[in-house]
Parts: structure tokens; C-alpha cells; sequence
């Protein structure tokens, strides 16, 4: 049981870590007309951790999944959302636990 509510925990640490780098590394991006770029080169990643772009200060591309993170879980808030919702069910599960033994 003590087991599993620190793995729980530590698994709700993780998220809202990766919210926060997350945070970080899309201020990087550039919204133009012609799409999302990377203000910098090497480009930078979301996943699996995020990682910011290189320090060139040449224009690069975002790939695929990196542009369906950023306009489909950061700019939307789905990803502040999931971490308020891990926090949520993370809270409820310690008080339960707590309470029944």
C-alpha cells in the first residue's frame, strides 16, 4: 500500500515536472503565418522529456509530433488540465487510502 502511494506520487512529481520544461521550451517556438518553427537550431524536442533548441539563431523546423504538442496540448491548456486531474486523483487516492486502513 505505501508502495503504491509513492509510486503514485512520485508519478504526479513527473507530470507536473514535464508541465513545467514543457512550459519552458514552447516559449522557443515562433508562430508565423507559414507554421511553427523553432526560434534556434538544433531543433528542440517535447517528448520524451522536453529539451530546448540549439543556440544557432537559425530558424528550424518542428516536427510532426513535437507541432501536435505544442497546438494541441500546450496552447490549449489539455496539458495544465492533466496535471491538475493527476493532482486531483492523486489526492483523492491518499485521502481513501489513509481513511480505510
Amino acid at each position: 500500500m505505501v508502495l503504491k502511494i509513492c509510486f503514485i506520487i512520485i508519478l504526479s512529481i513527473m507530470v507536473i515536472l514535464y508541465y513545467f520544461e514543457a512550459m519552458k521550451i514552447s516559449s522557443c517556438i515562433y508562430e508565423g503565418k507559414t507554421g511553427i518553427m523553432w526560434r534556434s537550431s538544433p531543433p528542440g524536442s517535447f517528448l520524451p522529456w522536453p529539451k530546448p533548441s540549439g543556440i544557432l539563431l537559425v530558424m528550424s523546423d518542428v516536427n510532426f509530433i513535437d507541432s501536435m504538442m505544442y497546438m494541441y496540448m500546450i496552447k490549449t491548456g489539455v496539458l495544465k488540465c492533466i496535471v491538475i486531474l493527476t493532482w486531483i486523483f492523486t489526492s483523492i487516492y491518499i485521502v481513501k487510502a489513509f481513511l480505510h486502513g
